[in-house]
């Protein structure tokens, strides 16, 4: 038993995957609101389960969860592509939910990340979530499509 044990830890130590063994923290699209602010995602003209895409937006402040500059995390999301060169990207807005800054008004600043990768890499078809990876830092920037308020740079797509 106890060999199985020394076996199975060191498989999960080889098996582990890279970011984890870098120290890369998972957050979730809430904790990039100030931790007193915290609220579900705001919906676009919600009204019963249904979007209504001429009602006025709701909007959340644009404050940033400062704590979390300069860290490395890990997010999900879903990427609006800004720099294509062929079928790869080399930076794209990171935006929690799908059709987000194109079929649907922006998300607010503070539900945004701006991100630039290491190497231009392919995204896929945009339907699908991502996980980017990176050094996320509190910035306001603004784009064609939304006013952002975080930025990774070097990031990688995972």
């Amino acid at each position: 038993m106890r060999f199985a044990l020394i076996i199975w830890a060191s498989l999960m130590l080889v098996l582990q995957p890279a970011s984890a063994a870098q120290g890369a923290e998972a957050i979730r699209w809430d904790d990039l609101m100030p931790a007193g602010e915290r609220a579900p995602l705001p919906l676009f003209g919600h009204a019963g389960g249904a979007f209504d895409l001429d009602a006025p937006p709701q909007t959340l402040d644009f404050r940033t969860n400062l704590s979390l500059s300069g860290r490395k995390i890990r997010l999900s999301g879903f990427a609006v592509p800004l720099d294509l060169a062929g079928d790869k990207v080399r930076r794209f807005l990171l935006v929690p939910y799908y059709g987000a800054c194109i079929h649907l008004p922006p998300p607010p600043a503070n539900q945004i990340v701006d991100v630039t990768l290491a190497k231009a890499q392919r995204l896929g078809d945009g339907t699908r979530p991502i996980v980017v990876e990176g050094t996320i830092w509190s910035e306001q920037t603004a784009t064609a499509l939304a006013s952002v308020a975080y930025v990774i740079r070097d990031g990688d797509i995972r």
